[in-house]
């Protein structure tokens, strides 16, 4: 899987570019991003996460701590929508 999705990457997006990935925290995105971890030095991965604190344990699904891996992570307030960016 990680090597189809190395091909992929590097047929599709050129060496030095800064990939900005918008994650949920669901499995899917825990994936997308730890492929990207994993793909060539030459790219310079991001992440960029909302917290809308759906979820009583919300806080428990965002992605924190990895030192390979820019994070930008917004908490958006329960009772409201006003983000301010």
């Amino acid at each position: 899987m990680q090597d189809s999705f190395n091909n992929k990457i590097s047929k599709n997006i050129p060496e030095e570019s800064h990939i900005l990935l918008a994650v949920s925290g669901g499995i899917d995105s825990v994936v997308l991003m730890h492929l990207c971890s994993k793909i060539s030095t030459n790219y310079k991965i991001s992440i960029a996460h909302v917290n809308h604190n759906f979820h009583n344990d919300s806080e428990k699904m965002e992605i924190t701590n990895r030192p390979d891996i820019n994070e930008f992570l917004k908490r958006s307030p329960r009772e409201g929508w006003t983000y301010n960016f």
